[in-house]
């Protein structure tokens, strides 16, 4: 029969073997022989059988290997051979069989491993070998499968992990791997699987958490991960799966039952039992109204029932046994007609009472878990000093608001694991009044603890909170009253004190004298150990918290972050959950006693420094303020008020973070602020011309330029640019979160304008009159001077500390100086390298921009770098500096350097407590040693400023003695005739007269921002330069005041 194509003999009573003569049949396609008692083995002569497509020879008696030789059938796309007796392992060479779409070998005895050379069976879309002996590791290389869509594996003994590479397997459907031995984590990568409906990985050794990256396998309707060693919580990212069935049970899962799983609203079967969950049953789950099938028992859930769990309509089964539950169940309940009539609703070994068609149960009580640690006696009783102390009670209420004196008991259990002990039940019997009202309220505060704290307490170290007022609670049906306590600093926080709370109740005396401290946990609905005391005649619960083992707050927190941590107490009555007290504790970051200086005195610094007109003062103290609080690592701290700011509101609160929108609204009034000022500056600069012209007979443009303006303004633009710059990069940093864009905008602008124009002008300055060598129009030379005899040795050493040792000359007339270096004086009478003055001023303005740039994002790393990226801009300025050397004077050159190699001292103080100790107290010393450092520069920048304030003093008394001794001119030559001038004894040299000596000008005698005058100056200097009838004769002066 060589022409057959297709045979089917299925669903017979056939016997025998298969006979290897049909090889012959080589135009078939269909051999359909299943459900037969065929017997023997697979004939690998039927190789030669290349036409066939379709093999099914299931449910039978075969025995056997795989013929190897069958791989010659590269037209196979279906063959099934399951439900037989099979053995062997899989032929490697199969591979072959690549138009194989459908293979099922399942229910045989085949051992051996999953051949990796199988992943060329690209078209493959069905593949079942469960049921079988394999073992050995799913293979990686399968991920090339690209078109399977079924694979079943379950019960074997495959071992191993789960590949990451077959998240490629995008068409895969469903997937069965259960009840085998594999290990590792759920691989976090199959988040690609987006095509995945059915997921079975149950009965393995899967441990790890439950990855959140899996909600994106939205198609998913059947997950089942139970019986694994699966830990941590349930993500909260899953309930955006469409899932109908969710196994996840006999797991060590814990914390909270998300309330986000409402939306769920697909999910018929979830089963959650035998866990380690804890806190409420979440009453958002009301929305789950396809829910069928709800099992949450063994547990550590704790509270009531929920009223709003009545509208599951569809609710049939609902297991909460073995829990620590309490309250009665909601009238509502009677609703759930399918969970009430058949009995549904399971509450043994829970403290739940009442219920219509609740499970029967045989004894039992609370699981031993849930009775905590402290078992309370509601018997007063009468000791003598002798027995309380022996056990260890407290006679004195720590908050009794009637002064009313009792006597409490209160017992006592403490693990050195800091874990919740197991105590016995105590055993009361009687009746009290539990419940509120609808609509009374009671008053809760936390009052200080007195001598039950030594009742309580075995370590030395206690952190007390209270409450500045008291919060009242309404009874209805929110059972939870948020209070704030009194804050903890971190450095106490740190060396895990025990924390003491003092629970008063102001309320109906005859209910609220029973409440009882029931729990106490954190918001992880980790409990916590605790000793308790109280009274049943005066409504206060002391509690002693054991801190957790991992510390009140995470130990990868910055010391210099602040943090609130929150603890909730349950109170509880009869048993019943009444209230739940949650207190939320600040703890704010480590206080910056010296930093809190630091930012005073350099503030008054910097409005010294504009009075007293110095050019680079104002460079050094802006260096401070702009690393003051870079150890932070917060954008929000880095920004501060204006120089002398006015605490605008400019556009109210810009952003939703409540510090971020202080922020901005605190960098709006810093760059007004100093837009104001320096408006205010710049007006009374005019005016002070305006009167200078008038008492000179000069016009206003000479007398600006006698003022030295614009360079006098120098001082103050220089003390803006801090603030300026870090405003304006906070602004436009957080300007896609503000609801005031526009003012942020022009802001942000103005401020960058005005950071800029220091650098800019500086730059500018040096391009137009210094830039071009012998050519230019501007020159410094150094200054010559006679020698000279001192009687005494500390005015010569003040005299060469002090005096100018270059001036700038017009290389047009060095005789004479023009106006436009006039107007440039002050900084010409500074710097002999004007590129330095630019360079000052631009690393001045990067500083303080990438101070707000390091605590933009919060990020630990981000800070580390760009705090280097400071460090390295004021490190290579130093190196600048030291070897220009751009001042004209010694004492300047020294001042410059001192200050900016403590300011970069400072900088890497607060960098090496970033990088080694941001969470270890014992480096704070860094951080006040970064403060006094900068504390130094202010003292040295105000020795700078007290010399520039004395000449600008100096100054003006002499241009005031100048005006009121010139009283008439000559009328032949056109001077002022004076008596007299300056007059000094040749022998009485002290500092005023090095003052004099040094900083004094022939040509350019206007002072830092004020004063000036034009005479006719034959009649005051001789043809070299030098001044007639002062000390100053054979002396060149370079004072723009003297």
């Amino acid at each position: 029969m060589t022409s057959m194509v297709a045979l089917r003999c299925f669903l017979n009573s056939l016997s025998g073997t298969l006979p290897p003569e049909w090889s012959s049949m080589t135009q078939i396609s269909t051999l359909a022989l299943y459900i037969n008692h065929l017997s023997g083995s697979l004939p690998s002569e039927w190789s030669p059988m290349t036409g066939l497509t379709n093999l099914q020879l299931y449910s039978n008696s075969l025995s056997g290997s795989l013929p190897s030789a069958w791989s010659s059938m590269s037209s196979v796309q279906l063959l099934y051979l399951y439900s037989n007796s099979l053995s062997g392992t899989l032929p490697s060479s199969w591979r072959n069989m690549t138009s194989m779409i459908d293979l099922r070998l399942y229910s045989n005895s085949l051992s051996g491993t999953l051949p990796p050379e199988w992943s060329s069976m690209t078209q493959i879309t069905t593949l079942a070998l469960y049921s079988n002996k394999l073992n050995g590791s799913l293979p990686s290389e399968w991920s090339s499968m690209s078109s399977l869509q079924v694979l079943y594996l379950n019960i074997n003994s495959l071992s191993g992990s789960l590949p990451g590479p077959w998240s490629s397997m995008s068409s895969l459907q469903v997937l069965y791997l259960y009840s085998n031995s594999l290990s590792g984590t759920p691989p976090m990568l199959w988040r690609n699987m987006t095509s995945m409906i059915d997921l079975r990985l149950y009965s393995n050794s899967l441990s790890g958490t439950l990855p959140p990256e899996w909600s994106s396998m939205t198609q998913i309707t059947t997950l089942a991960l139970y019986s694994n060693n699966l830990s941590g919580s349930l993500p909260t990212l899953w309930s955006a799966m469409s899932m109908q069935v969710l196994s996840l049970h006999s797991n060590s899962l814990s914390g909270s039952l998300p309330s986000a799983w409402s939306s769920m609203s697909s999910l018929q079967v979830l089963y959650l039992y035998s866990n380690g969950f804890s806190g409420t049953l979440p009453s958002l789950w009301r929305n789950m109204t396809g829910i069928i099938d709800l099992r949450l028992y063994s547990n550590s859930l704790s509270g009531c029932l929920p009223r709003s769990w009545a509208g599951m309509s569809n609710l049939r089964q609902l297991s909460l046994q073995d829990n620590c539950l309490s309250g009665v169940v909601p009238e509502s309940f009677v609703n759930l007609s399918r969970l009430t009539t058949f009995g549904g609703l399971n509450l043994c070994n829970t403290k739940v009472r009442g219920g219509i068609n609740v499970s029967t149960c045989t004894g039992g009580d609370w699981p031993t878990a849930c009775y905590w640690l402290v078992s309370q006696s509601h018997t007063l009783v009468s000791l003598s000093p002798t027995d309380r102390r022996s056990s260890r009670s407290s006679t004195q209420s720590p908050s009794d608001p009637m002064g009313t004196t009792t006597a409490s008991t209160a017992s006592h259990s403490r693990t050195s694991s800091r874990s919740p002990s197991i105590l016995s039940k105590s055993t009361t019997s009687s009746i009290v009044q539990c419940a509120l009202l609808p609509s009374e309220t009671i008053e809760v505060l936390l009052t200080p603890l007195t001598d039950v704290a030594e009742l309580l307490l075995t370590s030395s170290l206690l952190a007390v909170v209270v409450s500045g007022s008291s919060y009242t609670w309404v009874n209805s049906n929110d059972t939870t009253l948020h209070m704030i306590g009194s804050p903890i600093e971190r450095r106490v926080l740190t060396s895990l004190p025990y924390v003491g709370l003092n629970i008063t109740l102001r309320g109906p005396l005859n209910t609220v004298k029973y409440w009882k401290v029931g729990n106490v946990s954190l918001p992880n609905h980790q409990l916590l150990s605790y000793n308790a005391a109280s009274s049943n005649t005066v409504t206060w619960n002391a509690v002693v918290l054991e801190p957790p083992a991992g510390g009140w707050i995470g130990a990868s927190t910055p010391l210099m972050t602040a943090e609130t941590f929150l603890v909730n107490v349950s109170m509880i009555c009869d048993d019943s959950s009444m209230l739940n007290v949650l207190v939320t504790i600040p703890a704010p970051a480590v206080s910056q006693e010296y930093a809190q200086r630091v930012e005073t005195s350099a503030g008054y610094a910097q409005i010294a420094s504009i009075i007293a007109g110095g050019a680079s003062s104002g460079s050094a103290l802006g260096r401070v303020m702009a690393t003051r609080s870079m150890v932070l690592c917060n954008a929000n701290a880095a920004i501060g008020g204006g120089v002398a700011d006015f605490d605008l509101t400019i556009c109210g609160a810009r952003t939703d973070d409540d510090d971020a929108g202080t922020a901005a609204v605190t960098a709006g009034s810093a760059l007004v602020s100093n837009v104001v000022i320096i408006l205010i500056v710049i007006a009374a600069a005019l005016l002070l011309s305006a009167v200078w012209a008038w008492f000179t007979s000069k016009g206003v443009r000479a007398a600006i330029c006698d003022l030295c303006l614009p360079s006098s303004l120098l001082s103050v633009w220089i003390t803006v640019v801090p603030s300026c710059t870090s405003s304006a990069v906070f602004l436009f940093a957080r300007v896609n979160r503000s609801s005031c864009v526009g003012v942020d905008i022009v802001l942000g602008v103005l401020g960058l304008l005005m950071s800029v124009v220091p650098c800019g002008a500086s730059a500018l300055l040096w391009s137009s009159r210094v830039c071009g060598g012998e050519r230019a129009p501007w020159v410094c030379l150094v200054k010559h001077e006679n020698e000279r005899k001192y009687l005494r040795q500390v005015p010569r050493h003040l005299h060469r500390l002090l005096r100018r040792r270059y001036e700038w000359q017009s290389t047009a007339d060095r005789s004479s100086t023009s106006n436009d270096m006039k107007a440039a004086w002050v900084v010409l009478l500074e710097y002999r390298e004007l590129r330095y003055c630019a360079l000052d001023a631009c690393v001045l303005c990067a500083v303080s921009c990438i101070t707000v740039l390091s605590g933009l994002t919060g990020s630990e790393a981000a800070c580390r770098g760009w705090s280097m990226v400071a460090v390295l801009l004021m490190v290579a300025q130093l190196v600048v500096l030291c070897a220009a050397r751009p001042f004209t004077s010694i004492f300047s050159t020294m001042v410059a350097g001192v200050t900016l190699f403590l300011t970069v001292l400072s900088s890497l103080s607060q960098l090496v407590f970033l990088w080694a100790f941001a969470t270890n107290t014992s480096g704070l010393w860094l951080v006040d040693a970064s403060a006094v450092l900068s504390l130094i520069v202010v003292g040295v920048s105000s020795t700078k400023m007290a010399l520039d304030f004395y000449q600008l003093i100096a100054a003006i008394r002499r241009r005031l003695r100048t005006i009121t001794t010139a009283s008439s001119q000559n009328d032949d030559h056109g001077i002022l005739r004076t008596s007299s001038f300056l007059t000094t004894k040749p022998n009485d040299f002290g500092l005023r007269d090095i003052v004099k000596e040094i900083h004094g000008s022939p040509e350019v005698t206007c002072p830092t921002a004020f004063m000036m005058t034009e005479v006719d100056e034959g009649i005051f200097w001789d043809p070299s330069g030098a001044a007639l009838g002062t000390e100053l004769v054979n002396e060149h002066s370079s004072d723009i005041l003297r």
